[in-house]
Parts: C-alpha cells; sequence; structure tokens
C-alpha cells in the first residue's frame, strides 16, 4: 500500500507510477483523515510507502496528523520507504518521519526524492516557467525508473535526497513559520465563481462549504492550495496576494 497526500497532483503522480510498477494500491491521506481511517493490516511480504511533498522544508500538517495515529498491523520486518516531492530541498524531513515512525515501533527503509515544479503561491510567485515543466516532469519519470529498481529489490537507500546546506537550520527557522500561518481568512472567490463546488471537493480537510452558492473557508487548513491552483475560473483567491500569480496542475494527472 502506499499513501499519498497530494494538491496538485505531483505526490499522486509519483505514487501512481509506484504502484503501478510495483502492483500496489494507492490511499489517499486526505480521505483517511476524513474518514477517521487510520487502521491497517498488512498482508505477509506487503510494503508499506509513502508520497508527498515538502511545505517549508518539512511535512505538511495533514501528513504529520495521518502519521502519528497510524496503526499498521502485522508490521514486521515490513519493507517501509517514503517519497518526498520538493521544489527545492527536502529540509530535514526524512529525519523527522523517521522518528514519527520509529516511535511507533514502523523503521524506515529507503528515503527517496523527486524535484517537482514548485506551487507554493502565497508568498511569491515561484511557479517553475511553463517551458520548463515538460523537461522537469521528465526528469521525474528518469528518477522514478531508479526509485523502483531499488523498492523492487527491497533494498535500503536514500538516492541522492534533494538537501540544500543548513537544512536543519533552515527547517527550524522555516517550518515553525508555516505551522503558525495557516488561517482560512484570507481565502475568497471573486464575482468569477460559478459555484462548481471543486473547491470543496479538493480540501484535503472538508474545510470548504458552498453557502449561497460561493464557497466558505472555515475550519483546518494544511495549505495545499487546491482550492487556488484547481479552480477552473482562477477565482479562488488569497488575500490580494495571488491574483497575478501563476497556478499549476500536473498535466499527467488533470
Amino acid at each position: 500500500m502506499i499513501f499519498f497526500f497530494s494538491g496538485t497532483g505531483n505526490s499522486l503522480y509519483v505514487a501512481r507510477d509506484i504502484a503501478n510498477k510495483q502492483q500496489d494500491t494507492v490511499i489517499s491521506i486526505a480521505e483517511c483523515i476524513q474518514h477517521n481511517h487510520f487502521t491497517f493490516t498488512l498482508e505477509e511480504g506487503e510494503t508499506v510507502g509513502f508520497s508527498f511533498p515538502i511545505y517549508f522544508w518539512g511535512m505538511p500538517t495533514i501528513v504529520a496528523e495521518f502519521v502519528r495515529k497510524l496503526v499498521l498491523e502485522n508490521f514486521k520486518n515490513t519493507y517501509c520507504y517514503v517519497v518526498y516531492n520538493c521544489g527545492g530541498s527536502i529540509g530535514n524531513t526524512d529525519k523527522k518521519f523517521s522518528q514519527l515512525m520509529s516511535g511507533k515501533g514502523h523503521p524506515v527503509t529507503a528515503h527517496f526524492s523527486v524535484f517537482m515544479p514548485d506551487n507554493y503561491i502565497l508568498l511569491m510567485d515561484l511557479l517553475t516557467p511553463a517551458d520548463e515543466i515538460p523537461p522537469l516532469l521528465y526528469r521525474t519519470d528518469k528518477r522514478l525508473v531508479a526509485i523502483n529498481k531499488t523498492i523492487s529489490q527491497r533494498s535500503a537507500s536514500t538516492i541522492k535526497l534533494h538537501r540544500k546546506p543548513f537544512a536543519s537550520l533552515s527547517a527550524a527557522i522555516m517550518h515553525p513559520y508555516y505551522l503558525k500561518h495557516r488561517s482560512v481568512q484570507p481565502f475568497h472567490t471573486t464575482d468569477a465563481c460559478t459555484a462548481c463546488g471543486i473547491c470543496a471537493k479538493a480540501c484535503p480537510y472538508g474545510s470548504i462549504t458552498l453557502i449561497d452558492g460561493k464557497p466558505v473557508w472555515d475550519g483546518e487548513c494544511t495549505q495545499c492550495l487546491a482550492c487556488l491552483h484547481r479552480c477552473p475560473e482562477r477565482a479562488s483567491q488569497y488575500g490580494n496576494k495571488t491574483y497575478n500569480r501563476g497556478r499549476y496542475l500536473n498535466p499527467n494527472v488533470y
């Protein structure tokens, strides 16, 4: 089984690729959270994988919450791996994730990372230029070949993790900022909103509801920005910051 969390499709694409190559199944972390489903029973020889993005050199809150509540029955000598999807650096997420899992008696065997288009548009327009996206995704496919080979061999590995200098310091400074700045208050829609409901369906926490035909944000936010990126009319906005900033969806998923 491969647990994934994805706002714009990058980590879902990775999970699907590995599932196809390993004849495995993908499980949505967001759906598990929404349905309070945290207990899974492993079959003999079954592997456990995770695929999720890096937020501010660390784990998305929804992933950390899921792992803390996760119960894997029959976890014994199980091959467990993680694929981190980042736009620059994974920080020290591999160490934090290993600590969470080891504390539950589930050691992680292998860590991998893939470099994919950056799509966090709240601070600045960090999107990868459109003409650079196809070659970047091509390099991801090549990297996934090596990752799949390692998983098939059940090898302990860290295939050239994307980690910039001073990773721990960067994570210590930047990730707390992310944890403290996840208010849903700035979210709103423009008059371009057609009340299609895509943003509500996309929200992993189910924190968006349609009231009088318009989306209203109220509740937990992990800052995946799926509501912004998946809006077909670009009507979903965050304060006045995102009006002129790009949008991104993985072209192989959406």
